[in-house]
C-alpha cells in the first residue's frame, strides 16, 4: 500500500481529516500549519534533560520520539499535524533519537520502548506515555481532553 492511501486511511480512521498525505522519500518532515507550536528539541541525538522542564504552560505539550527510518513515527506526525490545524492549546515537540544508543535515548529510557514513544503532559501536568505509540492512540487521548 503506498504511503499517501495510508496516510489517508488513517486521517480517516482517527476522525481527523481525510487529507492524504505523500512522505518524501528523502525526508522526514512534516509541514505543520503556520503558526503551529512545534519545535525540533534534538534532531541528533542529543540530550535534552527532563521532559516536565519542557513542557508548554497552559498547553498539551506533546513529545515525539522518533528516528528517520520510522514509518509509524512519520504517521502521529501527520495526525498531529491535522489536530494542529483544528487546536492551538497543542505544543509538540520532536526529538529524533537516531538511535538506541543517543544521549536521548539513554537519558529518556527508550532501549526497552519501541518506537514511536509520544509522552503527552497535560496543562495540569499530568503525563500520559504511549509506548508504540499509534497515531490513533494519540488522537484519541486529545480527543477525550
Amino acid at each position: 500500500m503506498n504511503r499517501a492511501l495510508i496516510a489517508l486511511a488513517l486521517g480517516i480512521l482517527s476522525g481527523f481529516g481525510t487529507a492524504a498525505v505523500a512522505f518524501p522519500t528523502d525526508s522526514w518532515r512534516v509541514d505543520y500549519p503556520p503558526g503551529s507550536d512545534m519545535t525540533v528539541l534534538t534532531a541528533n541525538g542529543t540530550a535534552v534533560g527532563p521532559l516536565d522542564r519542557l513542557r508548554v504552560p497552559g498547553k498539551f505539550t506533546i513529545f515525539t520520539f522518533y528516528t528517520n527510518s520510522c514509518t509509524r513515527c512519520r504517521q502521529v506526525e501527520v495526525v498531529l499535524r491535522e489536530i494542529m490545524e483544528r487546536r492551538r492549546d497543542i505544543a509538540v515537540r520532536r526529538l529524533n533519537v537516531v538511535d538506541l544508543k543517543s544521549p536521548i535515548a539513554r537519558e529518556q529510557g527508550l532501549k526497552s520502548k519501541p518506537l514511536p514513544y509520544v509522552v503527552v503532559i497535560a496543562p495540569d501536568g499530568k503525563r500520559t506515555d504511549f509506548v508504540n505509540a499509534g497515531p490513533w492512540k494519540v488522537a484519541a487521548a486529545l480527543r477525550r481532553q
